[in-house]
């Protein structure tokens, strides 16, 4: 279901309530909440869960940042590599460390997409 969704509060303290398209345009998309948790974690829950698609939609505009930032810094690397073949004094082996890096969170934004159950971006 597409969003943007929005938490609903049931009556009562307890925090349960459901998730629903915002603005109210379709039926309920899942109910929430779990007796045994607090009040103020059910919220919490809630919330974070209303927020899904929209977190979804600004981890695939981070992931083309951050697929830029990593061809333009191995672009670079490759560069300073070209010029200075013999340099000693670990920057390659830096670069080399950040690119690795950089391309574990990339991994870790394409699992957490796919874990959305949406494509790579």
């Amino acid at each position: 279901t597409p969003g943007p969704w929005q938490f609903c509060r049931l009556q009562g303290n307890d925090g349960l309530g459901y998730i629903r398209p915002d603005p109210e345009d379709g039926d309920e998309i899942a109910h929430h909440g779990d007796m045994d948790r607090s009040p103020e974690e059910n919220i919490a829950n809630g919330h974070l869960i209303a927020a899904a698609p929209d977190l979804l939609a600004a981890l695939r505009i981070a992931r083309s940042y951050v697929v830029v930032a990593i061809e333009e810094f191995r672009d670079e690397h490759e560069a300073r590599k070209a010029d200075e073949p013999d340099r000693s004094d670990g920057l390659h082996e830096e670069d080399a460390q950040t690119i690795a890096e950089i391309e574990g969170h990339l991994a870790q934004i394409d699992a957490a997409i796919a874990n959305a159950g949406q494509e790579r971006a």
